[in-house]
């Protein structure tokens, strides 16, 4: 399946997504927990493009990333 990164809209294309690239997070517009956490799993950086600061946060506390 190739994916397009221009506008990630289906939970289940979005999952696969960042199962293969971490940094298509930035193109997914509704996240859910675990399609965040999936991604910042799979690469780190990705977690700059979570899009709400409690989501940021709880996947910081859940992968044991400190934010200061």
């Amino acid at each position: 399946m190739k994916i397009k990164f221009s506008a990630i809209i289906e939970l289940r294309v979005a999952l696969e997504a960042v199962k293969r690239n971490g940094d298509a997070l930035q193109y997914v517009k509704d996240q859910t927990e675990a399609v965040a956490l999936e991604a910042v799993k799979r690469n780190g950086y990705a977690l700059r493009y979570v899009l709400s600061f409690d989501l940021f946060l709880s996947i910081a506390k859940k992968l044991s990333i400190e934010t200061d």
